[in-house]
Order: C-alpha cells, then sequence, then structure tokens
C-alpha cells in the first residue's frame, strides 16, 4: 500500500497530515513486514486529490478506481479530498474510512478487469495503518499549531 498527494495552494490539516502519514505507511506496510502471501498478491495505491490553486475542484467524493500497473500488478485508487476537513475527527474519520475501504474497492476493480488478484496484504497494512491514525492526526494538529493561524 503506498499514498501520493497534490497539494493545495493553502494548508490545510489534511496537507499537515501528509508527511507523517507517509512515514506511517511506509512503516506498517513495508513488504519486510507483510511479506506477500502469493504470487498475484496486488498492491494498492492511494492518490488523495487536494482541491486548491494548482488542481480545480474535484468532480467525484469519495474514492474511485483508476489505473492498473501491470509492471508493479497494483491498482491505484483516486481520493477526493473534501474541503471540509477542519478538526482532528473528521480528518482522522475520513482517513480511517478510506484506508479501510481502498484494500476491497481495489479487488473489486481489478476482477472486473480481469486480474487475478489478491489483497489480503492490502488490507492487513490498512487496519495497521488505520489503528495508528491517532498519531497521524496529533502530529498534522501540532504541525498547525505551531505556524498558528
Amino acid at each position: 500500500m503506498g499514498i501520493i498527494a497534490g497539494s493545495g495552494s493553502t494548508r490545510s490539516l489534511f496537507e499537515d497530515a501528509i508527511r507523517p502519514l507517509w512515514s506511517l505507511v511506509n512503516q506498517e506496510a513495508s513488504v519486510d513486514r507483510i511479506p506477500a502471501r502469493s504470487e498475484d498478491e496486488a498492491g494498492v495505491v492511494l492518490v488523495f486529490l487536494v482541491p486548491g490553486r494548482l488542481m480545480p475542484p474535484i468532480e467525484f467524493s469519495g474514492m474511485r478506481t483508476s489505473n492498473y500497473f501491470r509492471a508493479h500488478h497494483s491498482k491505484q485508487m483516486q481520493v477526493a479530498v473534501p474541503r471540509d476537513l477542519s478538526s482532528p475527527e473528521e480528518l482522522e474519520t475520513f482517513l480511517r474510512g478510506i484506508f479501510l475501504e481502498a484494500p476491497e474497492a481495489a479487488l473489486k476493480a481489478l476482477r472486473r478487469q480481469g486480474v487475478a488478484a489478491s489483497t489480503d496484504c492490502a488490507a492487513e497494512a490498512a487496519r495497521r495503518i488505520a489503528a495508528n491514525l491517532g498519531e497521524v492526526v496529533a502530529a498534522a494538529q501540532a504541525a498547525r499549531d505551531a505556524r498558528g493561524p
């Protein structure tokens, strides 16, 4: 499981969470920590789309499927980040839902494409990440508080 985030023009609580979230994903979803259990184990990459000056308003909400990368046997999922994520609780709830939903959504999309795949490892990584999102949100809030209004 991996993440990519496109940034808007003003710093939001979500954008303050990107760096600690990246670290958490790298820690909890590494192949050293969760080795593939089968040859058809597929990766799931979340691309968070943040509306702002560089990106027009997002035309969808939630999560949608995107590219399948055959060379890496991974499915990309695009996630629309809501503009109104202002509290730590809202951010944590949003991230937890996305991470826990992504492996199954990716698996369904891969099966519709006729790709033999398993997302068991991605689901395990998602559960580990979801269990530690409080740390990510706390770090984002601390960065926001240090930056000031």
